[in-house]
């Protein structure tokens, strides 16, 4: 624990903790001076590795001390105690959405003003250059007045600044409501990031269940890359579609595809709940407020009917279950992280606001594997042997039955028939969901760490091997490839410097190491040496004992090199 309770922090008084999590921990504390109390929140000490780190947490935290909006959550204070940096913000009285939601379900009105004012502070932080990253409904607090806070925010940026195994080359978020950029590492996030979070909540406060919902986070990380979004008509027919298309122009897999501007989605999705359409031009001097706008003879959202979250089978998406992440390792908030386990809202001895009950519908028909799935998946296979999905199918099939061998030599199978399509992302995931389920380890078997290692060397040049990355950190951090294909990966998404640096250790304890070797002929490339770069691989070419798919890479970059 950072603190202690009853100890003093600056002039602050830590009363109790509220919560903990892979980014932060929060207390509840008093100030005698000002005779008010006071949420501390500490971030985690492993940031504290970087040297440079609370220089930048400095910055950071100025910037979001500034902000000055009835809608955010205030910082009154930033500092650092015995090495532990924390900030200090207004305690709340009340909850987060994400406890009223598990609880039941607000009502219309509630949820219109909900939407206009997170939309309100996200607008007003925009307008002064401050993104929150992390938009969720354990960041949105409700107080027994009515008030709504948004709160977290910089939080993420300020974590971003340290190097340590939490953050930097990681990724930051929640993986529900984690934006596609964000997945894939990028670092050039706009107004689009927040907007496509902020679509998440709405998708959820309308349909009653978020898009994308898996088993592991890595699935659902894939998910935001790269699966259509769920219809929202498909899941509640009672949606109205002009909410349906608002819903699907928040959620567009590429930033220029979605609104604008957050004001923009809050007024297009509150014309749509009263049943007015936001598309017709004709509407646009149309006042949005409670006062002024009358109900329609249907209440949309009133009507809805809120589902309970359903389980979906382990091969949804073409069989891309994956690995259970450590929320340490991915620097998620989720379920004990900091925004998840922490109401900084949820205060003890509250009362919480009334919400609308919620009838939930039977239990979901995909708890469990359908009825005969592994002949299902055989036939599947005799009829399409070549096809990787097919192998997946059998392989979770054999999971759930207990069959862990043959589940492993599928899972196996399908990596090599993806890596054949120069599928990379997928040959991983399937790799190390096998590992997950099967409690392996990549290191136990030459065939699969060979396999593993080849797809996440080919595979960084896409910049979007962070999440397979991670898992294994999670999984067998000591496996010896790993370092150098994280280094690999970290010089793709343009930190050389990192990835160098990563090399450097391995090559110091291993300088023989194939694979950091290779990597630093990239290295090499990247900074403008191709002559080293071209000498180099001429050295590893001449090593005996190589995988195949590396002498192939290599000749390709002699030849590249040579030209």
């Amino acid at each position: 624990m950072p603190f202690q309770q009853g100890e003093n922090v600056g002039p602050y008084r830590i009363i109790e903790q509220l919560g903990q999590g892979g980014m932060a921990t929060v207390f509840k504390a008093y100030h005698p001076n000002l005779d008010r109390y006071v949420a501390i929140k500490v971030l985690h000490p492993a940031f504290m590795q970087d040297p440079q780190f609370l220089e930048r947490f400095t910055r950071e935290a100025r910037v979001v001390a500034k902000l000055d909006h009835s809608n955010i959550v205030p910082v009154f204070d930033y500092a650092d105690h015995n090495g532990q940096s924390y900030l200090v913000m207004k305690f709340i009285e009340g909850e987060t959405l994400k406890a009223v939601l598990d609880r039941g379900w607000p009502s219309k009105e509630q949820i219109l003003s909900i939407v206009q004012s997170v939309g309100s502070a996200l607008t007003y932080a925009h307008s002064q250059g401050v993104l929150h990253r992390d938009v969720k409904p354990s960041n949105i607090l409700l107080t027994e007045s009515g008030n709504v806070y948004l709160a977290d925010f910089g939080l993420a940026r300020m974590a971003e600044a340290g190097q340590s195994t939490l953050s930097g080359d990681q990724l930051l978020g929640t993986p529900h409501y984690i934006s596609p950029e964000q997945a894939r590492g990028a670092r050039d996030l706009d107004e689009g990031t927040d907007i496509y979070s902020f679509g998440i909540v709405l998708y959820q406060l309308a349909v009653g269940r978020v898009p994308y919902s898996s088993d592991t986070p890595f699935s659902i990380i894939h998910d935001h890359l790269y699966t259509p979004l769920p219809m929202p008509r498909s899941i509640n027919d009672k949606i109205p579609v002009d909410l349906e298309r608002v819903l699907l122009k928040a959620l567009a897999k590429d930033r220029p595809d979605r609104f604008a501007s957050v004001e923009e989605l809050v007024e297009a999705f509150d014309k749509a709940a009263r049943g007015i359409s936001p598309w017709d031009e004709q509407e646009a001097g149309a006042s949005m407020s409670v006062e002024t706008v009358a109900e329609p003879a249907v209440d949309p959202i009133a009507e809805l009917e809120i589902r309970p979250r359903p389980r979906r089978w382990a091969w949804v998406g073409g069989g891309l279950a994956f690995a259970l992440l450590s929320l340490v390792t991915f620097g998620f908030a989720m379920g004990g992280a900091a925004g998840e386990q922490v109401d900084a809202g949820n205060q003890h001895g509250s009362q919480r606001p009334a919400v609308a009950s919620v009838d939930h519908a039977p239990p979901d028909p995909f708890d469990g594997p359908a009825q005969g799935a592994i002949p299902s998946a055989w036939q599947w296979i005799n009829e399409n042997p070549e096809n990787p999905e097919a192998h997946l199918e059998l392989a979770h099939a054999l999971a759930a039955e207990g069959d862990l061998a043959p589940a492993k030599s599928e899972f196996t199978k399908a990596s090599e028939l993806y890596l054949e399509q120069a599928n990379y992302m997928s040959a991983a995931e399937a790799l190390i969901n096998g590992l997950e389920l099967t409690g392996a380890k990549p290191g136990d078997d030459l065939r699969v760490s060979n396999l593993l290692s080849q797809a996440l060397f080919l595979g960084a040049e896409s910049g979007a091997m962070f999440p397979a990355i991670n898992a294994l950190y999670d999984i067998s951090p000591d496996w010896a490839p790993l370092e150098s294909l994280d280094a690999r990966s970290l010089l793709y998404v343009g930190q050389a410097e990192a990835a160098a640096g990563m090399l450097e250790g391995v090559l110091v304890a291993s300088p023989e190491d194939i694979l950091a070797n290779a990597v630093m002929i990239d290295v090499l490339h990247q900074a403008g040496n191709d002559e080293q770069a071209l000498q180099l691989t001429h050295e590893l070419l001449l090593r005996p004992r190589k995988p195949s798919w590396l002498v192939g890479h290599l000749q390709g970059y002699q030849a590249a090199l040579s030209s």
